[in-house]
């Protein structure tokens, strides 16, 4: 099983959008896991100020790395509408805390991506 994990939550409708198992790339030097992530602290991200008053739709693709303590690093914006919901998307990101995944009752690190749309109504 490739580690993949999906997310849901909203702020400003901020909404996450889980990908398939063909959407996650960084695999091959992962260990398989028994037991994704799970997300223990969750960070909404901000809706960029100028853009929700303009009313402009974003979106932000993002791949991370959960590691064996389950903190998040090595965030990569792999596809963003703006460079401000790009940041905000790696701000909320990086505050996130998870359990780890484990391979045979071992923690493992484990290479995420998360869709992350922002919708002003």
């Amino acid at each position: 099983m490739l580690c993949l994990f999906l997310f849901a939550c909203s702020t400003h409708n901020v909404t996450l959008h889980p990908f398939s198992e063909n959407d996650v790339t960084d695999t091959d030097s992962l260990p398989k896991v028994d037991k994704l992530p799970v997300l223990t602290r969750d960070v909404s991200a901000s809706y960029p100020e100028q853009m929700l008053t303009d009313r402009i739709l974003g979106e932000v693709e993002l791949s991370f790395l959960v590691t064996k303590t389950g903190n998040v690093e090595d965030i990569r914006v792999l596809k963003s509408t703006d460079i401000s919901f790009a940041k905000s998307a790696k701000e909320a990101v990086a505050d996130r805390q998870y359990l780890p995944a484990s391979s045979e009752g071992h923690p493992v690190e484990c290479r995420m991506h998360l869709l992350m749309k922002f919708t002003p109504y």
